[in-house]
């Protein structure tokens, strides 16, 4: 590929630059896999029994950045809101 820089001024004078040749060299990059599956916890409560009104923290994170991480909350089995 050849190239060149090319200017022109207000009163119409035009200049160019030496012709540069220049080789593109295009890398393939492979990228890995991700085989490891994002991690879940629950940080509030913790083990054991609770009653009344409890917050419950739960959080999850991927190594890899996962695009999107959705955390739903079950209790008993049954999925909350």
């Amino acid at each position: 590929m050849a190239n060149l820089a090319a200017a022109c001024d207000a009163a119409g004078n035009a200049g160019e630059s030496a012709t540069v040749a220049v080789n593109v060299a295009i890398a393939v990059t492979t990228v890995a896999r991700d085989t490891t599956p994002p991690t879940a916890a629950v940080g509030n409560p913790v083990a054991g029994t609770v009653s009344g009104n409890v917050v419950v923290a739960i959080g999850a994170s991927d190594d890899a950045g996962a695009g999107g991480i959705a955390t739903v909350p079950a209790i008993d089995g049954r999925t909350k809101a």
